[in-house]
């Protein structure tokens, strides 16, 4: 038993060891470039970069801090970008790991660097233009799929308003892109207060009282993009549901409340690459429905993990 104690130490500390250079150990030697460009430039090459005959907008370049040069062909001139080295992610997440060791480790090494994986080249009168993120096109239509993950309620009650926090949800609908910065989006969604994070049994405590919070909500926006922000504002229809239910022994109790709400919807959010970005949503209801309608507040406030996949172009 001694000898598996002391050799389960020495697994312990040599992966430790490992993982303190997080770079060297995820990163390889070379770093690829995928570029895309409009017709006006006629080619593009990186100094001291190779090429695959079956990729041949990518270039595969040898990770280092220095910067690398793209030389473009125009149609009569050349022209040369610079692209400056960065750290990659991979080097930073040794602050996670090892509270910051492997960065000391590796701080001279070239692994540690990176550049951009995508970038997107254009022609504007005589300047080129590079953007990371590639730019949406007018009559562009996608499908927009995300998870409510991190909710917040505020609803009302069947004597007062109740304030709770949980997780889950889906939402999905459509953006029209009507210029390549403005598109209107049509999305139908569903949420809740779900006491954990995962999606997991949950027991109660016999015996205990349980409150919940729900919404169901269309919303249409008309929306921005700002570099790799998408603002968002608009109007919102939702049903905001509120349940408590009491069991124990032969006594069951259950209680609901539902009101039909209208108000505001609005929206910010960040593109990570072009198909995935992170956001969060605020939709205030200003105007409930019961027998007659009524002037009211509630609200519903979600972080949200975004999807958006393109589907064609009317």
């Amino acid at each position: 038993m001694k000898i598996i104690r002391v050799k389960g130490i020495y697994f312990i500390i040599i992966l430790g060891f490992l993982c303190s250079s997080c770079a060297t150990l995820f990163n390889t030697g070379v770093k690829k470039i995928t570029i895309v460009t409009d017709g006006k430039i006629k080619s593009v090459s990186i100094d001291s970069s190779f090429k695959l005959i079956s990729e041949p907008n990518a270039f595969y370049v040898e990770r280092s801090k220095n910067p690398i040069k793209l030389n473009l062909q125009l149609d009569s001139t050349k022209k040369t970008i610079v692209l400056k080295a960065g750290n990659s992610v991979a080097w930073w997440s040794n602050l996670y790991f090892n509270y910051g060791i492997g960065m000391y480790i590796e701080k001279d090494h070239p692994k540690r660097y990176t550049y951009p994986g995508r970038i997107y080249l254009s022609v504007k009168d005589t300047n080129i233009i590079l953007r990371r993120i590639l730019p949406k096109e007018k009559g562009r239509v996608n499908w927009h799929l995300a998870i409510p993950y991190v909710n917040s309620f505020y609803v009302e009650t069947a004597t007062r308003y109740r304030n709770s926090r949980g997780f889950f949800g889906i939402e999905s609908g459509l953006d029209y892109f009507y210029t390549n910065k403005l598109y209107l989006s049509l999305y139908a969604g569903a949420a809740m207060d779900y006491p954990v994070p995962i999606i997991a049994p949950y027991d109660e405590k016999f015996g205990s009282e349980h409150q919940s919070s729900y919404i169901l909500y269309i919303n249409a926006r008309n929306n921005y993009i700002a570099g790799r922000f998408d603002l968002g504002y608009g109007l919102n229809f939702s049903r905001m549901d509120w349940e408590r239910s009491f069991y124990h022994d032969t006594l069951y109790f259950h209680q609901i409340k539902r009101t039909p709400c209208l108000g505001l919807s609005l929206s910010g959010s960040y593109r990570i690459g072009n198909y995935f970005q992170v956001g969060l949503l605020y939709q205030p209801d200003l105007l409930s429905f019961g027998l007659k309608p009524y002037t009211d507040y509630q609200h519903f406030i979600s972080f949200e993990f975004i999807w958006k996949i393109p589907v064609g172009k009317w």
